[in-house]
This record gives structure tokens, C-alpha cells and sequence, in this order.
């Protein structure tokens, strides 16, 4: 019996023990730094983009703790198109994974970590995008057998436990030579108990900005719905959002969502693709109250504020209409289709209520129609159709709105407590890249039907004696009753 103990205690060191010590010795000896070289033209054939460590590799392994692997000054060369010769310089990096998790054929990332990264992520003026790789020929994956059978493969599994990126910048540079950089401060991303945390501060467009959001299991994002909230600051433009998210081919889909900022809250569901030639969206969007204050970051607001009060240049006439072009580029920027609800909309002119129409922006070109609403109380509905494909851009709109109450337009007839109101019915065209420039092509006509109380009838009665005795002294007397109606047609040609 001793003999057989004393024999299976040799095999059990043979093939526990013996493993384990060459471990501790390969861990005791092994020296990645020796292997830099063979490491950096890996990576540079498998992204086609030239790879440079120019730091030391250094690492921990242990049962407990697994693999810690960090690796210092790495740099990732740009295309020769690109704007600056790297397109990330990365201070520090830190990788942790899981021994236990590997042999059960998971990968677990521990925690990931990045410190005094500079990535910039641009588009040439070719529509080239430097985060495109073309790894080098014996880089990429070896090809399929020629009897199409691929070697059999073992799914292996991907989790992420925490990533954390501080002191960093990304930078985004778009084909015509803009740039915008979002300075991250800290970055943290948790995901445990099948619950995800996100924690963001930094900096983007010169403005501060701040994210907390807390969601499903980061494992499950793009398997089935998945929950969030979120709260955001961005300056002094705070925001709210829920809802959930899911994954399907080349789109994404919001479903339930509502976005809460000051009073207003915009609520529906919408489908992101990303299969065409710009992101498609497209869903509904309801609120019962919604001020564009409210979605107006204050430093934007202040700025749009002072450029609309700021004087005239000497010498140079007031202007109704601005001069100031209008930002039409946003409409070239993704394709629209929503239905639209909003039951208060206020504006700084007017209060519109009842609010319904369908959207459909489609390169560039956008129309809102049918388009309903309730003006000041009155009844108004068309169309509006605006090209911002065009250059200029051009627009079109017809409109009709019964018994619309002037003296909520025109200071003067509120002063004078002159109830006014009047049916529109017009049909216009124009084009220019500013409201001054569209005013001044103004092409079509505009019908208008008056209608006052007594007052208002005596005082446009007395106002048309006026005009024909100053014209032909001795006819005012032909007005011997009230005016209780006009009726006008006006035709704008080349504005």
C-alpha cells in the first residue's frame, strides 16, 4: 500500500508540481521586453499600420489575480493622407485577465486601463477614414480550404469587467478640416452583478461635460433589449434619459424612450440605421410642452442672444430679416422620418399648439408634411418644403389659417385694443442660404380676408374716410357706414 502512495505521489508531482514550477520559473525568468520586436511587426502586419513600443513591457501572474500585462509609450501610425504622422499615442496601458475564465474557454478582461492617450479619429477630403486597416499580406487570416470546410472552432466567450481611461484626449476631424476634441478626464466603466455603470468627466468643444449612466448587463447589449438611464451635464445644459436599447443588423432601435431637459420632455421610440450613405432615423416623438430653450446648452443661447441684439454697423440700414446664414449643412447630415406630436411648442413670437406633422428629411431635402397646428389659438395647416441640396437652397410653403388674430402679431393693433382677425391663404417660393436673402427672392401670392368687432369697423372706417378726403377733398363723405370687412391680394415677385 505505501508503495502505491509513494507512486501516485509521483505521478501527482509530475503532472501538477513539475507544470507549476516551470511556471514560477518561466514567470521568474521570462523577460517580454526581449520580445518587442517580434510583438511590434505582429501587430503592425495584422492592423497594415506601422506599430512602435517605445516603453517598457512589464507583467504580473498569479492564480488570484491572473494575467496583469502593461505596456508603456505605444504609438500607432496614421495613413500617409492623414493630417499628423500618428494616430495614437498612448501613455500607459494596462490589461488584467482571468486565469480561472481561460480554462473554461472565456475570455475575462479583468480591467483595462488607458492613461495619457492621444487618439485622433479623422476623414480625408476623399471620404477616407484613418480607422480603416488593411492588415499586411500573411497578417490577415489564413483563407478557407479550397473544399470550403473551415477548421472546426470552440465559441469562445468575451466579458469585460471595468475599463478606466484618464488624463486623455480624442480628437474627431472631420473632411472638411474641422476639428473637435473631447478631453476625457476620467472614463470608468463597470460592469458587475450584471449591472453596467458608466462614469464620465471631461471636456468636449470647450465645454464641460458630465455623464453618469447605469444599464443592463454589458454582456447582453446587443443579445436582447437592454435597459438604461442616464443623467448628463454639458455646461450649464443638464439632461435626463431612459428607456432601452436593441441591437439588430447595421441599426439600433430606442424603444420607450423619454429625454426630460427644464420643463420639456420628448418621448416615442426611434430606429437608427447605419447601413446607407448617412445614419437613417426614423420613429415618433410626442411631448406634451417643449421649449428649444430647454435642449439649448446656456452658452450657446447667450451667444445666439448677443447676435441678435447686437447693434447694426454704422451707416448700415435695420434689417427685418438676417443677414446671418442659416446652418443648412445639418440637413445633408443623416435621413429623417418621424411623426410628430407636440401639444405646447413655445416660441419667442408666437405660442403654436397642437402641433401634428411627418417629417421626411432624405439627402438634404426636407418636407413637413401634412402640418397642422393651432396659431395663437387659430387654426393653421400646409406644407413646408425646404432644399438644402440646392444652392442656394430653396423653399416653398403653403399655408391656410382661419380667423387668426392680428392683434397678436401687430403691437399697434393690440395698443389700440382693435380685435382683427383674418383667413390666410398663401402660396410661396424662395431661395437664399439667410432669412434676408430668402425674403428678398419671395415669389407667390398671399390672400387675406379682415374682419373686426364694432370698434374695429368704425376705426377702419374712419381711417378710409381719411384716405379719400386727403386724396379727393370732398368724397369722404361717400364712407357713411362702417367697414366690416377687407379683403386683399398680395403678389411678391423676386421678393
Amino acid at each position: 500500500m505505501n508503495r502505491i502512495f509513494r507512486i501516485l505521489g509521483i505521478v501527482l508531482a509530475v503532472i501538477v508540481i513539475a507544470p507549476l514550477a516551470l511556471l514560477v520559473v518561466l514567470a521568474l525568468t521570462f523577460n517580454p521586453n526581449d520580445y518587442k520586436p517580434q510583438i511590434t511587426e505582429t501587430l503592425t502586419k495584422q492592423l497594415g499600420r506601422q506599430v512602435t513600443l517605445a516603453g517598457d513591457i512589464s507583467y504580473g501572474l498569479s492564480w488570484q489575480q491572473g494575467l496583469n500585462l502593461t505596456v508603456n509609450k505605444i504609438a500607432l501610425a496614421n495613413p500617409a493622407w492623414a493630417s499628423r504622422p500618428v494616430m495614437a499615442d498612448i501613455g500607459q496601458a494596462k490589461l488584467g485577465l482571468s486565469l480561472q475564465a481561460l480554462l473554461q474557454k472565456k475570455v475575462q478582461i479583468t480591467g483595462l486601463a488607458l492613461s495619457q492617450a492621444d487618439i485622433q479619429l479623422e476623414t480625408s477630403p476623399a471620404g477616407q477614414n484613418n480607422w480603416d486597416f488593411k492588415p499586411e499580406k500573411g497578417g490577415a487570416a489564413q483563407p478557407v480550404p479550397a473544399d470550403n470546410k473551415a477548421p472546426a472552432k470552440t465559441a469562445t466567450s468575451l466579458e469585460i469587467d471595468q475599463v478606466t481611461i484618464a488624463d486623455s484626449q480624442l480628437a474627431m476631424r472631420s473632411r472638411d478640416g474641422k476639428t473637435t476634441v473631447l478631453t476625457i478626464s476620467t472614463l470608468t466603466l463597470t460592469n458587475a452583478g450584471q449591472r453596467l455603470q458608466v462614469q464620465f468627466r471631461g471636456d468636449y468643444a470647450g465645454q464641460a461635460v458630465a455623464l453618469d449612466l447605469s444599464g443592463g448587463d454589458l454582456q447582453q447589449v446587443t443579445i436582447t433589449r437592454w435597459p438604461f438611464k442616464a443623467t448628463g451635464r454639458y455646461g450649464q445644459f443638464d439632461l435626463q434619459a431612459s428607456g432601452s436599447y436593441e441591437h439588430a443588423a447595421q441599426q439600433v432601435v430606442l424603444n420607450d424612450y423619454a429625454v426630460t431637459a427644464g420643463g420639456s420632455t420628448l418621448r416615442g421610440a426611434l430606429t437608427i440605421g447605419f447601413g446607407g450613405a448617412r445614419p437613417a432615423l426614423r420613429g415618433k416623438l410626442a411631448a406634451d410642452t417643449l421649449d428649444p430653450k430647454d435642449f439649448t446648452p446656456k452658452a450657446v443661447a447667450a451667444a445666439e442672444a448677443t447676435q441678435a441684439t447686437a447693434p447694426q454697423p454704422a451707416g448700415e440700414p435695420q434689417r427685418l430679416f438676417s443677414d446671418q446664414p442659416l446652418a443648412l449643412d445639418a440637413l445633408k447630415a443623416a435621413d429623417v422620418k418621424l411623426d410628430v406630436t407636440i401639444g405646447e411648442l413655445t416660441l419667442p413670437a408666437a405660442s403654436i399648439s397642437q402641433l401634428q406633422t411627418k417629417v421626411d428629411l432624405t439627402n438634404g431635402r426636407l418636407l413637413l408634411s401634412p402640418l397642422t397646428l393651432l396659431l395663437a389659438g387659430s387654426k393653421v395647416e400646409g406644407q413646408f418644403k425646404l432644399d438644402a441640396s440646392a444652392q442656394p437652397a430653396a423653399f416653398s410653403t403653403i399655408m391656410k389659417a382661419w380667423q387668426l388674430d392680428l392683434g397678436k402679431f401687430m403691437p399697434s393693433f393690440a395698443a389700440a385694443a382693435l380685435a382683427i382677425k383674418a383667413d390666410l391663404d398663401a402660396d410661396l417660393t424662395g431661395s437664399g442660404n439667410s432669412p434676408r436673402a430668402m425674403a428678398g427672392s419671395l415669389n407667390g401670392r398671399l390672400n387675406m380676408i379682415v374682419a373686426g368687432d364694432a370698434q374695429t369697423s368704425r376705426a377702419a372706417s374712419n381711417f378710409v374716410h381719411d384716405m379719400l378726403e386727403a386724396a379727393l377733398p370732398g368724397t369722404g363723405g361717400l364712407v357713411n357706414t362702417d367697414v366690416n370687412c377687407m379683403a386683399a391680394r398680395f403678389v411678391a415677385t423676386d421678393g
